[in-house]
């Protein structure tokens, strides 16, 4: 083998390994520093960053969140033990009255929050609606989809293949590296202005 040849497949494999083996996303934010609102108390609320959480951009009119919620409460139910599972809502459009309705409708099981402000939203990076964002230690793990069910809009897998947001959890909890740290999620655009 020469010794170009080496050098392409050792380069080869490090990208590879940078690329697949998906060292922690390793983006710190300031998650304690955003003042969200509790939907069901309407006081205010700051999120503690010590134990893992995931936060999950919804809106209450976005078919896919609705069709999401099942989901949503099959995860909590498997990991809320360990892991805080916390619904955000961007920005002033929504009532609190209407993302009652929406959990109630849904039977949705976790804590709601309101970012009025939409500055958590920004930090995080949530462009659309269901997105989740997995932290542990106030460090970003994961971002983007729950699952591929839906790989363009207007288009639904009929099996889903991929659980982003359960392998990634899954990995946090038994202390594995993550594979998969960044996804593109598709859904109903948060409009930040």
């Amino acid at each position: 083998m020469t010794m170009h040849r080496f050098l392409y497949y050792l380069l080869l494999a490090v990208c590879f390994s940078l690329f697949f083996c998906g060292t922690s996303y390793a983006q710190k934010n300031n998650l304690h520093q955003h003042q969200l609102l509790d939907i069901n108390t309407n006081q205010g609320y700051t999120i503690q960053t010590d134990e893992p959480m995931v936060l999950l951009f919804l809106s209450p009119e976005c078919p896919l969140c609705q069709g999401y919620t099942q989901t949503i409460n099959q995860l909590q139910r498997q990991f809320g033990s360990e892991v805080k599972f916390m619904g955000i809502f961007s920005g002033k459009s929504h009532r609190s009255d209407d993302i009652k309705q929406f959990a109630d409708k849904y039977k949705l099981g976790i804590p709601m929050y309101l970012d009025p402000d939409f500055k958590l939203t920004q930090e995080v990076g949530a462009s659309v609606t269901p997105s989740a964002a997995l932290y542990t230690k106030g460090v970003l793990q994961y971002i983007g989809a729950i699952d591929n069910a839906v790989p363009e809009l207007g288009k639904k897998r009929v099996v889903v293949t991929q659980f982003y947001l359960q392998d990634a959890v899954e990995s946090v909890l038994h202390g594995r590296p993550i594979l998969i740290t960044k996804t593109e999620a598709k859904g109903c655009y948060i409009h930040t202005r």
